[in-house]
């Protein structure tokens, strides 16, 4: 299993949250370096991405799958994560950009939402515009 260090901590996050709003939903292919992918993005999308997954909550998320080791002589801190791990954050940022996204379309009343015990897990529907409460 491979490891990699993370020089920039910010574009790192920035790159992958990125990474996972181009892919929801797209179908345009990715280019060859994804370091520049948010470049890309129209403003409207990037305000979409920022509202639906910040960057830092995805930070927050990072912080369970990156390793942090410090130097005994130089004091510096290294951090590395593998390429499990970063598959692990890729599909946390995924889900957690479509619950934020449900949560989002909830509140605002174009789903309807409700936890089934027996599924153990939120359901979501539209609403009936017909139903009477």
């Amino acid at each position: 299993m491979a490891k990699y260090d993370i020089i920039d901590i910010d574009k790192f996050v920035e790159a992958t949250r990125t990474l996972v709003y181009h892919q929801f939903g797209g179908t345009g292919e990715l280019p060859k370096q994804i370091d520049n992918l948010i470049d890309s993005l129209t403003k409207e999308e990037l305000q979409e991405m920022n509202s639906c997954l910040g960057q830092s909550e995805a930070a927050n998320i990072l912080q369970k799958f990156v390793k942090k080791q410090r130097n005994k002589n130089t004091k510096e801190i290294r951090i590395t994560i593998s390429d499990d791990d970063y598959m692990l954050f890729v599909e946390e940022l995924n889900t957690r950009m479509i619950g934020n996204m449900l949560a989002k379309l909830a509140s605002k009343g174009v789903l309807e939402t409700a936890f089934d015990e027996a599924l153990n897990d939120f359901v979501f529907w539209a609403p009936d515009k017909n139903e009477k409460n």
